[in-house]
């Protein structure tokens, strides 16, 4: 699962805030099994690094990971 948002501060900055950058909240979802599809909470879990190019940027940068804290899976948060 991925959780997409906008940087509307650009690239440049969410480099330079890295893991202080001010990610938006955890979604509340509905559980992706079918056979629970309950209402879960997402968690902060914890960052790591991958790369990152586009016409602005070819480096590394921090990416938030989330887990559901019922269930102990863990999801990514992409920028």
């Amino acid at each position: 699962m991925q959780y997409i948002f906008n940087v509307h501060e650009g690239i440049h900055e969410y480099i330079k805030l890295g893991r202080n950058y001010s990610f938006p909240p955890p979604p509340t979802k509905r559980c992706h099994n079918p056979k629970c599809n309950k209402l879960v909470s997402f968690r902060k879990h914890g960052f790591y690094e991958r790369y990152y190019y586009s016409k602005e940027y070819k480096g590394k940068i921090s990416n938030q990971t989330l887990y559901m804290s019922s269930m102990w899976m863990h999801h990514i948060i992409y920028s």
